[in-house]
């Protein structure tokens, strides 16, 4: 009895610190949120999750001018009949091989290539002293691709008559200039992971029953995303990208709504939508008509990455699903989740630890597991990593990629 009385002090105490520190997470920074907008276009400021509290660079989601009217008018026009006439927006995907975890009804504007170059084989088996100009090639080269020359990795699709035409207005220049101007990485070392085309579509316009209306909440594979609206935003009604951290959010401009509850909605077609992919966010429902997007992903160098801010938020992102999956084994193996028999004397013999009889289930157990809880957690994880992963630019170095020194060997 008294070591139940003490099991039972434990797990009271136990309980009041951990709501304790939840308590942090339940602050009034979700009123904090500062916007500026101007004419449908500006900045938008997560709420702030980190314990500083100040406004981190890659937590902001800018809406900005891109493309002018003609010019999106075409895009929507090459966009609407290439997906009529390969259907791939009535079949779903075009190959199952791209978002393979959030499936989009797309097609891709881009192709991968790589430029595949010869050297002459050598041996220096024999002692013969080596020709280093293969190297000091590479390494010139490289010098010049991060002095404005940068070497890309995919360019446009060559079938895709939209891909082409981007190609023409020089859409790379310019959303890679956006995106400078937004988060302060040089254009010239950005380069997509991804470019492709989204239909969102109601149900009740879905004639094909192929479409999708809406994409559940994730992140991105890269640090940069973005979105372009091609549709006319008086054609549809819902959709927009929606934030987990602006979740209750209501931003006006133009007596329209830019944000609500924490989904952006440009206001003119032909805008774009920068973030980060890190932020958890997702495609809000569309109830009527369609919904026609350009998306973006864009790799930053990692050269301009603090070392283990990624890993540290990846873990902290572990941790909440750990809690999550610790909660449903306890209700699993008990009934209602009050406890359950244990018997571990066979494997910790001797150890302190070895117990046999019944367990009284931890109430931090499923405090950890409380849906907003986990969702808070989740958001200050991401708030750390959106304050702390852009080194500045003075620290920025693009030859630490190879870990260590390294010798231009001048000709």
């Amino acid at each position: 009895q008294e070591a139940h009385c003490k099991m039972s002090f434990t797990v009271a105490t136990a309980f009041c610190l951990i709501l304790n520190q939840l308590s942090l997470y339940h602050t009034d920074a979700l009123s904090a949120t500062v916007a500026s907008v101007n004419g449908g276009y500006g900045t938008i400021v997560s709420p702030t999750f980190s314990e500083e509290g100040n406004h981190f660079c890659l937590g902001r989601v800018h809406v900005q001018p891109l493309l002018t009217p003609d010019e999106v008018a075409k895009c929507h026009e090459l966009a609407q009949e290439y997906a009529r006439d390969t259907k791939c927006w009535e079949g779903g995907k075009m190959d199952g091989t791209q978002h393979s975890n959030y499936n989009t009804v797309d097609f891709p504007l881009i192709a991968e290539f790589y430029e595949e170059e010869e050297y002459e084989e050598y041996d220096d088996d024999d002692g013969d002293d080596i020709d280093s100009s293969v190297a000091e090639d590479s390494i010139h080269d490289f010098m010049d691709s991060i002095d404005g020359q940068p070497i890309q990795a995919k360019d446009f699709a060559a079938d895709n008559p939209l891909a082409l035409y981007l190609q023409e207005i020089k859409f790379n220049d310019r959303i890679y200039r956006k995106l400078e101007d937004a988060f302060g990485v040089p254009a010239d070392v950005l380069e997509y992971e991804d470019l492709f085309c989204v239909q969102y579509i109601a149900k009740e316009d879905d004639t094909s029953g192929m479409g999708m209306d809406s994409l559940d909440m994730h992140r991105d594979g890269t640090l940069f995303s973005f979105t372009v609206l091609l549709s006319d935003p008086d054609s549809f009604d819902g959709g927009g990208t929606v934030f987990d951290c602006m979740r209750g959010m209501d931003v006006r401009a133009e007596d329209k709504f830019l944000m609500k509850d924490g989904a952006v909605t440009p206001l003119h077609a032909g805008d774009c939508v920068l973030h980060s992919g890190k932020m958890l966010h997702g495609g809000q429902t569309v109830t009527k008509g369609s919904r026609v997007i350009v998306v973006g992903f864009v790799i930053v160098p990692e050269w301009c990455y603090r070392p283990g801010v990624l890993t540290e938020a990846c873990k902290a992102w572990g941790r909440v699903d750990v809690a999550d999956k610790m909660a449903k084994r306890h209700t699993m193996k008990s009934k209602g989740g009050d406890g359950y028999m244990l018997h571990n004397k066979r494997w910790l013999s001797g150890s302190s630890a070895a117990y046999n009889g019944y367990l009284p289930t931890n109430p931090s157990v499923f405090a950890r597991a409380d849906a907003e809880v986990q969702r808070l957690a989740r958001l200050r994880a991401e708030a750390n990593l959106l304050r702390d992963i852009l080194l500045p630019e003075d620290e920025r170095d693009p030859t630490s990629i190879f870990g260590g020194e390294i010798t231009l060997i001048e000709p």
